[in-house]
């Protein structure tokens, strides 16, 4: 396991007000991170968790899952298994109408898809597996010659994840274990797939493993004398190899924020003070070499600019040196680095999520809208209208009520053993097929719940499953058979008589609410997040 060394952030220069301040901005904007570390000059200066979110247990990366793919496609090609320069066609037979696309066009994401297949509108990619994204790969031949428009597509990186195992023989979970993973300590990762990994997501590290990647990035591939990582290739990797702003993009002109549209390597943004490893939900690599320094982050939040925002106004002047010479904060910041949790649960909270998770319906939507035009579905532009305005006014809302709204009353305030909740059937604003594999609310599967004392019993695909629910704290508890999932829950009566629950699913960025209403022997469950592949439990697992 990994322990960086740990130095005070005052010895390495660090300004440790502007830490405090960065903590400060965050809690006021209603951003929730769950992990998050700062290195300098390779020692940890600043380090935390939320609880119940806890700093060694590993965390889904979503998309900063890619760069690891990258990693070990630059590997490969040092061992000989491929060449940047590869045609896809002539390594997958699945991908044999790509044309001249390149393993170097998929990593700068720029095959030729004008918009991501794995995404499709179009279509219900609900069946998330191997063979099926292998099928699909012989289904969405690219558009457009490769090189002519920036796509973000986890199509094209799932190419490069077969090409690297079919060319290694093994997993490329496995394939990075020895070569990258055992050395910098990162012990626990795992990668969800089995024995077939996509490349796109699925990575769950810690926090502290996430930084000592960033550090291994930062020494140019070199750790304790090894060059594991080519340094001519994480070079160009880290350079940028395509332009990603909007007059790159399909259809050209549409809106880029700023973090989005400095240029992108191979599986990296690129940005003037380094570079970053990001995925969905503000899970975070951030790499500054002029700063000589690391940023990792775990999270559950859709503001991922405005944490880059905080990033770049508290640490950037913080990290710049001089720090040895302001007063000693030593003190204020290690308090304000302790004992750290999320928020807890209040009355309300599963109407505010199911608000905010319609708000980024509506941003998915006018994805669609723009992407489709005539072809997307009539109800997507209606959804679509405010949609941005609505996910403000919901952070708003969400913030006002936590200084407003009533405490949940312990769950043994009321004895409803015998009753057994049943789902309640509510129309959908949303079109039944929204975008692609991603959209989902609600927990399919969720057929039942019994509330006994303190425990819930949920039943799921026919099974039974029971979460201990804390009042003034979290309980931990498991959902499934085989690979069960990890959840931390609280939650109690709501002043309208109602039983609310906040599951928080440890290991991802993913929250959903449970809502009991024994009047009507009836439940709803909401998640906070929208999955971004399938639509059942196993979708916020990858």
């Amino acid at each position: 396991m990994t322990l960086l060394p740990r130095k005070s952030a005052r010895s390495q220069g660090v300004h440790e007000q502007g830490i405090v301040d960065f903590l400060d901005a965050i809690a006021g904007s209603g951003i929730e991170l769950h992990g998050f570390m700062l290195l300098k000059h390779g020692a940890v200066v600043a380090q935390t968790s939320w609880a119940p979110y806890e700093r060694d247990a590993p965390h889904l990366l979503y998309s900063l899952s890619k760069s690891f793919l990258s990693v070990a496609a630059g590997i490969a090609e040092s061992e000989g298994l491929l060449s940047m320069q590869d045609c896809l066609a002539d390594r997958l037979p699945e991908a044999a109408d790509y044309g001249e696309a390149t393993i170097a066009d998929a990593l700068r994401m720029s095959v030729g898809h004008l918009f991501d297949p794995v995404l499709d509108p179009s279509q219900d990619n609900t069946d998330v597996s191997d063979a099926a994204l292998r099928r699909m790969l012989r289904s969405y031949a690219p558009e457009r010659a490769p090189g002519e428009v920036f796509t973000y597509d986890q199509l094209a990186t799932f190419a490069v994840a077969k090409i690297i195992e079919d060319a290694s023989g093994t997993s490329l979970m496995e394939y990075l274990r020895p070569r990258i993973l055992d050395p910098i300590g990162a012990t626990e990762a795992r990668w969800y797939g089995g024995e077939q990994n996509f490349g796109f997501s699925g990575l769950y590290l810690r926090t502290e493993s996430i930084a000592a990647f960033g550090q291994l990035l930062l020494q140019r591939g070199e750790w304790q004398g090894r060059q594991l990582i080519p340094r001519d290739w994480l070079a160009a990797a880290t350079s940028i190899q395509m332009p990603n702003d909007s007059a790159h993009r399909f259809p050209p002109g549409q809106p880029v924020d700023s973090f989005s549209a400095g240029g992108y390597g191979y599986q990296f943004w690129i940005n003037p003070q380094g570079y970053l490893a990001g995925g969905a939900y503000g899970q975070t690599c951030l790499v500054l070499p002029q700063l000589d320094a690391v940023v990792a982050i775990t999270a559950s939040t859709e503001a991922g600019q405005r944490v880059l925002e905080h990033v770049w106004t508290h640490l950037l002047p913080a990290l710049a040196g001089g720090g040895e010479r302001e007063p000693d904060h030593s003190d204020s910041l290690a308090a304000r680095l302790a004992n750290l949790s999320v928020p807890a649960p209040i009355a309300g909270l599963p109407e505010a999520a199911r608000t905010k998770a319609l708000a980024t319906l509506g941003m998915l939507a006018a994805a669609v809208t723009a992407l489709r035009g005539e072809a997307a579905d009539a109800r997507w532009p209606q959804i679509a209208a405010g949609a941005a305005q609505r996910a403000e006014e919901a952070m708003a809302v969400a913030l006002a009520s936590r200084s407003a709204a009533a405490p949940l009353a312990p769950p043994e305030l009321h004895d409803v053993g015998q009753v057994v909740f049943e789902r309640k059937l509510t129309a959908s604003a949303a079109p039944d097929v929204r975008f692609g594999a991603l959209g989902a609310l609600d927990l399919p599967e969720l057929t039942q719940v019994r509330l006994l004392g303190s425990d819930l019993e949920l039943t799921l695909g026919g099974q039974p499953s029971t979460l201990p629910v804390g009042s003034s704290d979290w309980r931990r508890g498991e959902v499934g058979g085989d690979l069960p999932i990890p959840f931390a829950t609280r939650g109690g009566w709501s002043p309208e008589g109602r039983f609310e629950a906040e599951l928080r699913m440890v290991e991802t960025p993913h929250v959903g609410y449970l809502s009991l209403d024994p009047g009507t022997a009836s439940f709803t469950f909401t998640w906070r997040e929208p999955t971004l592949m399938g639509r059942d439990l196993s979708g916020y697992r990858i």
